[in-house]
């Protein structure tokens, strides 16, 4: 990431209690960081897409001498891997929109293949077997389960919903049509609740959480 921002949509805000509120604007997305240190802050204000990671590491301790430059770091990572942060493109000169025009198409060809080795599947093509509720449930199920900002996410919630569609289709067979729809809903509702990262964002997150410093002793 060459010059990083924070989402206008996660815009950060200071809370009671020497606490950071990030991602308010977004329900399931927030977190809230203990920033007792205040360099966190410093780190967030200094994320607005107009410097390049090694200087925004540089300034925060510059203006924080009791920040460590790994821990600094490693906030910053952990920001842009939690899905908070975007490249500021075009502050680096880079043309925004054909480069989403590009990726908006190389997208719809990948959905086409996809779709034309679905319907080969099916052998049978039917509003209800290419777009039904079931196909749209099973879509959006494995990107939030695996996780939406993490590249590798969808790929891994999709293993997921195939060894659960094949468990469920083996296990209710036509005795219970309709309830892997239910078990679907109830568990997609579940994850954006409990687990709005999905499994492997909370998995980098615990890996690499946020550092919290205890505040300095008065003298």
């Amino acid at each position: 990431m060459r010059k990083p921002r924070i989402k206008p949509e996660h815009a950060p805000y200071r809370t009671a209690g020497e606490k950071i509120r990030i991602g308010g604007g977004v329900h399931g997305i927030a977190a809230e960081i203990t920033d007792p240190g205040g360099w966190l802050w410093a780190l967030l204000v200094a994320i607005d897409g107009t410097s390049e990671p090694a200087q925004i590491i540089r300034k925060v301790c510059r203006e924080h001498p009791e920040a460590a430059e790994p821990d600094v770091r490693d906030a910053l990572d952990t920001l842009i891997g939690a899905g908070f942060v975007e490249d500021a493109a075009a502050a680096a000169g880079v043309h925004v929109t054909a480069e989403k025009l590009k990726i908006t198409v190389i997208s719809a060809m990948m959905t086409a293949f996809a779709g034309a080795l679905y319907c080969q599947y099916q052998m049978f093509i039917s509003p209800d077997t290419v777009s039904g509720i079931a196909v749209s449930l099973q879509m959006v199920f494995a990107a939030v389960v695996g996780g939406i900002y993490v590249p590798l996410g969808p790929t891994i919630g999709a293993l997921i919903t195939i060894c659960l569609t094949e468990f469920l289709r083996i296990w209710f067979g036509t005795r219970a049509l309709g309830w892997d729809n239910v078990i679907y809903g109830t568990a997609l509702v579940l994850f954006i609740i409990f687990l709005p990262q999905g499994i492997m964002g909370s998995i980098l997150g615990w890996r690499r959480p946020l550092p919290t410093r205890a505040a300095a002793p008065a003298e």
